[in-house]
């Protein structure tokens, strides 16, 4: 059973009420976020959403592994990983060796971690930041994308609760381009994918990152959003 993660905290809104809605202008978390350790998962790994405006010293591979070390007490994290686009791979860092690779807003991060840690994640939501997912064979600042597949970081604030609506949502910008959205299952280190017509409508989790699989470029997707 995938655990929801706890908002803790929300602060520094600005907000406006235009036409009936409600829109956001900024939002600042607290999160208290669960990453599970063995036993409870496979391996203890997570895909992990960060804030688009993360905390100023999360920058990097480094300083996300030693915050969460920080906050765990000890050395917990085995690595931190990315998802390469033009290798549908990823690239990892463990503290000691591989890629200390830069924390891009709007991407979800893989962290291992060898036993459970309750993360507070800090940060705010940029509204104004457009989500790119990019096409087969798309240029991306990874080379050119393999499959179209790309990773995502759900809005802590974010209306959405399902995968179908956000294959709706995007869609409504790239033109049906959505061939496929997947959760990280923790409990078998695998995906649960959903298309819209087949697979498993899975619930959106604040605090988790997503894979988005699209046939075409999408450009300028914004969430929506309290």
């Amino acid at each position: 059973m995938r655990k929801r993660a706890i908002l803790v905290a929300a602060v520094g809104i600005a907000a406006l009420l235009v036409a009936g809605g409600l829109y956001a202008s900024n939002m600042g978390f607290k999160l208290n976020f669960l990453l599970e350790g063995p036993g409870t998962t496979a391996t203890g790994t997570t895909l992990m959403a960060m804030p688009y405006n993360p905390q100023t010293n999360i920058v990097n591979a480094d300083t996300l592994l030693q915050d969460i070390n920080a906050v765990a007490g000890s050395a917990v994290v085995g690595s931190v990983s990315k998802w390469v686009r033009s290798a549908d791979g990823l690239v990892s860092y463990t503290g000691a060796a591989g890629t200390n690779f830069a924390i891009v807003p709007e991407e979800g991060y893989f962290v291992t971690v060898g036993q459970d840690v309750n993360y507070i994640v800090v940060g705010s939501h940029n509204p104004g930041l457009g989500v790119t997912f990019y096409g087969p064979g798309s240029t991306t600042p990874d080379g050119a994308s393999a499959t179209g597949t790309n990773t995502w970081a759900f809005p802590y604030h974010s209306t959405l609760t399902i995968a179908a609506e956000l294959i709706t949502e995007i869609n409504a910008v790239g033109g049906g381009a959505v061939a496929s959205v997947s959760a990280w299952d923790k409990t078998a280190d695998g995906l649960i994918s959903y298309t819209g017509a087949a697979g498993t409508n899975f619930s959106l989790i604040p605090g988790e990152g997503y894979l988005v699989t699209v046939a075409g470029d999408v450009t300028g997707y914004l969430p929506s959003h309290y």
